[in-house]
């Protein structure tokens, strides 16, 4: 369940040499739209599915599917049972229908249809794009993967979707059928909304969180429905509901693991695998050490009234996204300011203590 949109803005085709997206990746080394569009060979023994397949696969889930792609409660309402299997046999068909009934058949569309069926204007945070990356890239990405064969023949089901404020609550996940068997069930990461920001957030001091119940639920019904290996995929927050639907579900057996890192354009590919680091960054690991610190220093509580202090400080600039917030820019700032005000003075310790292990993480980065 998604708000109302408002419409698109135009963006530049993902063959325009001349676009910004474009232009960037012609200063980097190559990533994953390099390799969706040069590597080729089918799913097998000769190119089995990798890392990088995973983010692949894991970034198109920030794109809305379209209407050819069939959702999880269609699929549950016309095939979940033996009893809806029989009621929809169709008797032109009876070889089909025999295969229905053992087992629900996966739905026919393809990436390469997906890819088809999206338009440049689907490619917009305000229309179905809900990533932090730039939009023209996932688009590239999407008109490279519908004409690669390795990639064109996966097929896509059970798309499936919640968005509520009053839960705190922003998880979404779709299902691929890989040529020979094999289920990736990709679950979407963090989106643009405060909200999903939000739920981050109640990590530090709810376990589960919706989205980590939501996908232990979705993981069992894929597993109801269809039978084969399943892999569980998922970037930035997604990832993390891989690994929990993956300890919590009891019908799961996986060998793979989510790719959780962060702007998936910006990964640098070698092959058929990542260019990877000795270490994590300095800076990434004094922040890290720093966030601990400061969580563990603070009760289940306080982590709590943070958060809350934190989301209630955005939301009163009348923004509903970051998208929102960067596009209101300095008007924002004063009722912003006075709603930190009006905090209580532990709520506002607590506030500019996070600001500061921000700031520090920032002034480390920098002079390295």
């Amino acid at each position: 369940m998604t708000g109302n949109r408002s419409p698109a803005r135009p963006l530049a085709a993902p063959d325009d040499k001349h676009s910004p997206a474009a232009a960037e990746r012609r200063c980097t080394t190559p990533n994953i739209i390099d390799y969706a569009r040069s590597e080729t060979r089918p799913f097998g023994v000769d190119a089995p599915f990798n890392a990088v397949d995973a983010l692949v696969l894991a970034s198109l889930v920030y794109q809305d599917m379209p209407a050819c792609v069939r959702t999880l409660a269609d699929v549950e309402t016309r095939s979940g049972t033996f009893r809806r299997r029989l009621s929809s046999i169709d008797v032109r068909h009876p070889v089909r229908s025999i295969r229905h009934l053992a087992a629900p058949e996966f739905g026919d569309a393809t990436l390469a249809s997906v890819s088809e069926a999206l338009t440049p204007d689907d490619f917009h945070v305000e229309s179905g794009h809900n990533g932090l990356a730039d939009p023209r890239l996932t688009q590239e990405l999407y008109a490279a993967i519908g004409v690669n064969p390795r990639f064109a023949c996966v097929r896509v089901d059970a798309s499936d979707e919640h968005f509520s404020e009053e839960q705190q609550m922003q998880f979404a996940a779709v299902t691929m059928l890989l040529p020979g068997g094999t289920l990736a069930v990709a679950f979407r990461g963090t989106d643009d909304s405060f909200v999903g920001w939000k739920e981050d957030f109640n990590m530090a001091f709810r376990y589960p969180v919706p989205a980590q119940h939501a996908a232990c639920e979705y993981v069992c019904a894929v597993a109801r429905l269809w039978r084969g290996p399943m892999v569980l995929l998922g970037h930035s927050k997604g990832g993390n509901l891989a690994v929990y639907a993956a300890m919590n579900a009891p019908v799961v057996r996986s060998d793979q693991k989510g790719v959780m890192q962060h702007l998936t354009f910006s990964w640098q590919v070698s092959g058929n695998d990542f260019e990877y680091l000795p270490q994590v960054s300095p800076s990434s690991q004094l922040f890290n050490r720093s966030l601990n610190g400061w969580l563990e220093s603070l009760s289940t509580e306080d982590r709590e009234r943070a958060v809350d202090a934190l989301f209630s400080v955005l939301r009163s600039s009348h923004a509903d996204s970051i998208s929102d917030l960067m596009a209101a820019g300095l008007k924002a700032v004063p009722t912003m300011i006075n709603t930190f005000v009006g905090l209580s003075e532990a709520d506002r310790r607590h506030l500019i203590e996070a600001m500061g292990l921000l700031m520090a993480a920032v002034r480390s980065r920098s002079s390295r």
